[in-house]
């Protein structure tokens, strides 16, 4: 009977060193799930990062172009004056130094958004 007992522990022992190897398994699958997804999530999260900048940019961008246009026009409008007498250059002047102004705040603007 000395026999029996002792091979009933060793099982019982066994028996519960298997479910103990069993639930190691299982949490080692369980971190590796974990560790995968996380890293999953981080490089979803740079891709969107990514995204987002370059839409940014180009938005800057197109605003950025947007205003120079808006400068070219003013040109436009300025050589289209007639330039035959004093106060029509001198007002041409004044405008060429309005748009120099226009330039200068449209390049301030946009080198501030960096």
């Amino acid at each position: 009977m000395n026999n029996n007992v002792k091979e009933f522990h060793t099982n019982k022992y066994n028996t519960q060193e298997q479910k103990l190897q069993i639930q190691l398994k299982k949490l080692k699958k369980k971190k590796q799930d974990i560790e995968l997804r996380t890293q999953a999530n981080i490089e979803n999260f740079k891709k969107k990062y990514a995204q987002e900048i370059k839409n940014i940019k180009k938005i800057n961008l197109k605003n950025f172009l947007n205003e120079l246009l808006k400068i070219i026009h003013e040109f436009d409008n300025i050589l289209n004056q007639d330039h035959k007498n004093i106060e029509n250059i001198k007002s041409t002047i004044q405008g060429i130094k309005l748009i120099k102004k226009s330039i200068c705040d449209t390049f301030n603007k946009f080198k501030k958004k960096k």
